[in-house]
C-alpha cells in the first residue's frame, strides 16, 4: 500500500485481516444451509479515487468478488458512484459529508469528526482553558 492513508489503510486491511482469519478458523458463516468462508484480497489503490473506483470494478470482473470494502475518505465517493447491483460496497466513514449522501452501503460505526471537534471544545471551555502553554 502506498499513498497518502497508507498507514490507517493497512492497519484497516489487518482488522479485517484477524477478523477473516477468526470467522474462517470457526468453519465460515451460514447462508440459507450454505456455508462460506472468506477470502481477502488487496489492491493498492494510492489513495486515489479513480484508481479506487477501478480496483472495485476489477475486483468484481476478474475476481467474481461479491463485496469491495474501503475505509479511505478521499475514495469512498468514488465507489459510491458505482451502481448498488453490480456488487456490494461496503464502507465505513466518519467524515460527514460521506454520511451525509445516504448511500446505504455506507456506515458509520463511530462518531462523524464534527462531534468530536465540537465536544473537544466543550472540555476545553469547561476546564477553563484559554492558551497553551510549554
Amino acid at each position: 500500500m502506498s499513498g497518502a492513508a497508507t498507514e490507517y489503510g493497512q492497519d484497516c486491511y489487518n482488522g479485517v485481516d484477524m477478523a477473516v482469519q477468526e470467522i474462517n478458523a470457526a468453519g465460515g458463516v451460514t447462508v440459507k444451509g450454505g456455508k462460506y468462508t472468506f477470502k481477502l484480497a488487496k489492491l493498492d489503490d494510492r489513495a486515489d479515487p479513480t484508481l479506487a473506483k477501478n480496483n472495485a470494478i476489477r475486483f468484481v470482473s476478474q475476481n467474481k468478488a461479491i463485496a469491495v470494502f474501503n475505509p479511505v475518505a478521499t475514495t469512498i465517493g468514488a465507489l459510491m458512484a458505482i451502481p448498488e447491483q453490480n456488487f456490494i460496497i461496503a464502507a465505513f466513514s466518519g467524515v460527514h459529508t460521506i454520511m451525509d449522501k445516504g448511500h446505504p452501503m455506507i456506515i458509520n460505526p463511530v462518531p462523524n469528526f464534527v462531534a468530536y471537534a465540537k465536544n473537544f471544545s466543550i472540555v476545553v471551555r469547561d476546564k477553563g482553558w484559554r492558551s497553551y502553554k510549554k
